[in-house]
């Protein structure tokens, strides 16, 4: 959907807001250039181009009552599909 250099742009820090190799939510994905964003709501996008991966992880934290931030579920996520991926 996006141009390489589209996608390099976005990606590549400061990245237009994408943080590069969190492992606060990136879990095992970060390390290898993996770049992503969180949302308000517990969501989180990670893009990891060395494997060709990407988590998009939709939740809500929010809902039906606010509760402190937690980013252990992204971490969890992002680190069984880095795991999957070998």
């Amino acid at each position: 959907m996006l141009s390489a250099e589209s996608t390099e742009l976005m990606l590549t820090a400061p990245g237009l807001g994408f943080e590069v190799d969190q492992p606060w939510f990136m879990g095992e994905l970060a390390g290898r250039g993996a770049a992503g964003h969180t949302g308000f709501t517990g969501t989180s996008l990670v893009v990891d181009r060395a494997r060709g991966a990407y988590l998009v992880l939709l939740a809500t934290t929010v809902h039906p009552r606010r509760r402190p931030g937690d980013s252990a579920p992204r971490a969890a996520a992002a680190t069984a599909l880095a795991r999957a991926l070998g």
